[in-house]
C-alpha cells in the first residue's frame, strides 16, 4: 500500500513504528538495514509471557534465536513456545535454534513460553475454546470445525480417541486451513495440528482424567455464536472441573467452556 485513505496521507500511530522512525531519523537511514538479517532488518519488540522468570517486552534485533530470547527472559527450561499468539505456531524445544524473523519463525512480537510442567493438550484446549468463542459462525468450516476439533482434544484428554479418529481430526484441521476464507479460519487449527507430531508421546495413551477407570465426567461444550443450528450433543450441566494451571491466553478465565445454549 503506497497511499492512505482516499489517496491522502495516513497518520501512523503504531508505537513501535513511531519509535523506530525516530531512531532512523537520529541514526540515519543506513543504520536500520545493518541490524537484523538480510530479509528481516532492524529491531523488533517481543512480548514474552508465560512460564519464564522475567516476562515483559524486549527489544532485540530481528533474527535472534528462540534459545537466546529464552535465556534473556529466564525461560531456558521451556518445553515449547508459541510464536505469533494463539493463531501462531508452536515450536518445540528441539527447534529452539530457529530464528525469529520473517524468513523463519515469523511473529508479530508475541512469544508465549510453556514450562516443562505444562500439559500440551490442556494448552491446545484452552486455545481452541478461544477460537470457538471468537468465530463469527457465518461459515461452516469455522462454525462446526472449531467445535469438532475441541471435542477431539477432549477425547484425547479422556483417553478415548482412536488412531483413525485422530487422523480424521488432522484431516479436518488441514481442510479448515484450505477452505476457510477469513484470517481466523486457517489459523484456528494450529492449536491442534502443532502438537500432533512434536508431542505425540505426551498426548497418546491417556488415561481418563477424572475418577476411576471408565468414569468420565460430562463434557461442557463451548458456546457458538450461531445458536440456531440444532446439530451436536445437548448441553450438559456437569460438576465444575478440578483446578488446573492458570491459562496462558490473556482474557480467558480458565473456568472451562460455557454451556452450549442452543435454542
Amino acid at each position: 500500500m503506497d497511499t492512505g485513505y482516499l489517496g491522502h496521507p495516513t497518520i501512523v500511530n503504531h508505537v513501535e513504528t513511531l519509535a523506530l522512525a525516530a531512531r532512523i531519523l537520529g541514526n540515519g537511514a543506513a543504520w536500520f538495514p545493518e541490524v537484523g538479517t538480510d530479509r528481516s532488518t532492524g529491531t523488533k519488540l517481543f512480548s514474552v509471557s508465560g512460564d519464564c522468570l522475567r516476562p515483559g517486552v524486549y527489544e532485540f534485533p530481528m533474527g535472534i534465536t528462540i534459545e537466546a530470547l529464552l535465556r534473556e527472559a529466564g525461560g531456558e527450561n521451556a518445553k515449547a513456545v508459541q510464536v505469533g499468539g494463539a493463531a501462531g505456531h508452536r515450536v518445540p524445544r528441539a527447534h529452539f535454534s530457529r530464528s525469529l524473523a520473517f524468513e523463519d519463525a515469523s511473529t508479530g512480537g508475541s512469544v508465549i513460553v510453556f514450562g516443562p510442567h505444562r500439559d500440551m493438550l490442556a494448552v491446545a484446549r484452552n486455545f481452541m475454546e478461544f477460537f470457538v468463542e471468537e468465530s463469527c459462525g457465518q461459515r461452516t468450516p469455522c462454525r462446526f470445525g472449531n467445535l469438532k476439533l475441541w471435542e477431539g482434544i477432549r477425547s484425547l484428554e479422556e483417553g478415548r480417541c482412536s488412531l483413525s479418529r485422530r487422523m480424521e481430526l488432522k484431516a479436518l484441521g488441514e481442510t479448515r486451513q484450505l477452505a476457510s476464507e477469513c484470517g481466523l479460519g486457517p489459523s484456528g487449527p494450529n492449536a491442534f495440528l502443532s502438537i500432533l507430531a512434536p508431542f505425540e508421546d505426551e498426548i497418546l495413551g491417556r488415561r481418563v482424567l477424572h475418577g476411576g477407570p471408565g468414569e468420565v465426567r460430562p463434557r461442557r461444550h463451548p458456546r457458538r455464536r450461531n445458536r440456531s443450528t440444532p446439530e451436536g450433543p445437548p448441553p450438559t450441566r456437569g460438576p465444575t472441573r478440578s483446578p488446573r494451571l492458570p491459562p496462558l491466553l490473556h482474557g480467558h478465565r480458565g473456568k472451562g467452556p460455557p454451556s452450549d445454549r442452543r435454542r
